[in-house]
């Protein structure tokens, strides 16, 4: 959506997913999460995968400005890449 120009996914524990969005409009915003929201669980569906909570949010929390922006993050305890970005 061309509406979103900044965008941060954590995934916090297997199956959630926390995707925050800041977007061009605030008032679209509830339409945006729900389209997002959907595209994520087809996308995931076609993979063979399954997310039990994905949550949308507005507005990307600030990043520390002596750390690289990681758009994608995994963190969860466990997993090969835990506090490692993903992309």
């Amino acid at each position: 959506d061309s509406r979103i120009v900044e965008y941060a996914v954590e995934q916090r524990e297997p199956g959630a997913m926390r995707i925050e969005v800041d977007v061009t409009n605030p008032v679209a915003f509830p339409e945006i999460a729900v389209r997002l929201e959907q595209t994520v669980h087809g996308a995931l569906r076609e993979y063979g995968c399954r997310a039990t909570d994905v949550s949308v949010r507005e507005g990307v929390a600030p990043r520390p400005t002596d750390r690289k922006r990681r758009r994608v993050i995994c963190t969860w305890r466990g997993s090969p890449s835990a506090a490692s970005p993903i992309a």
